[in-house]
C-alpha cells in the first residue's frame, strides 16, 4: 500500500509543478529524473497555488482531529478547494498568468456502452482473463483500504457486502463507459 502511495504522489508533481513534458514512467528514478530535467516548465504560479491548497486541506484535517465535533470541515475541505481554486483561476485569467486548466468539459453522462460488448471468440477470453485479474486486485484493495479505515473507527467490515457492491458498480460503470471502481 506505501508503494502505490508514493507512485501517485510521484505522478502528481507533473500538476503540482505545471509540468507539461513528464515521463510516462512509474518508477522513482524517472519521475525524479523528469523532474529535474524539465526545470524550465516549473511554474510558481501553479507551484504556489497548489501548495496552498494543500496547506488548506492539512490544516482542516488537524482542525477535525482536534475537534472531533468539527469532523465536517474535513470533509468539506477538498470540495471547497475545487470550488475556491476554479474561482480563483476564472477570476483572475490565470491561464495567461501560467496556471494551465483543464478546458471544456463536456455536459451530461458517458454515452451507454452496453452495445460495444462482444462476447464473441476473440474477445470472450481477453475480457475474461482481464476481467478476472481487475476484479481480484479491485477487491483485494477495496477489502484491505475498508479494513483500515474500519480498524482506525474500531468497527467491522463484512467482506462479502464489500465484494458484492464493488461488483455491481463495476458491473453498472461498465455498461456506462465508467473506469474500473475500487
Amino acid at each position: 500500500m506505501a508503494g502505490a502511495a508514493i507512485i501517485v504522489s510521484l505522478q502528481q508533481l507533473k500538476g503540482l509543478l505545471g509540468i507539461v513534458h513528464f515521463t510516462s514512467k512509474m518508477q522513482f528514478v524517472p519521475v525524479m529524473s523528469s523532474v529535474f530535467k524539465q526545470r524550465d516548465e516549473w511554474s510558481w504560479q501553479t507551484v504556489v497555488l497548489g501548495i496552498s491548497f494543500l496547506i488548506f486541506l492539512l490544516g482542516t484535517r488537524h482542525i477535525s482531529m482536534r475537534r472531533p465535533k468539527l469532523f465536517w470541515v474535513s470533509a468539506a475541505a477538498p470540495l471547497t478547494s475545487v470550488i475556491i481554486s476554479t474561482l480563483i483561476v476564472y477570476l483572475l485569467r490565470s491561464k495567461a498568468h501560467g496556471i494551465s486548466t483543464i478546458g471544456h468539459l463536456p455536459k451530461g453522462l458517458n454515452p451507454p456502452s452496453s452495445n460495444m460488448l462482444y462476447l464473441s471468440e476473440p474477445y470472450l477470453a481477453l475480457a475474461v482473463k482481464t476481467g478476472l485479474v481487475t476484479g481480484i486486485l479491485s477487491l483485494t484493495e477495496g477489502i484491505a483500504v475498508g479494513r483500515t479505515f474500519a480498524a482506525l473507527k474500531n468497527y467491522q467490515v463484512d467482506g462479502n457486502k464489500e465484494m458484492m457492491a464493488i461488483g455491481m458498480m463495476n458491473m453498472a460503470g461498465s455498461c456506462s463507459s465508467c473506469y474500473v471502481t475500487t
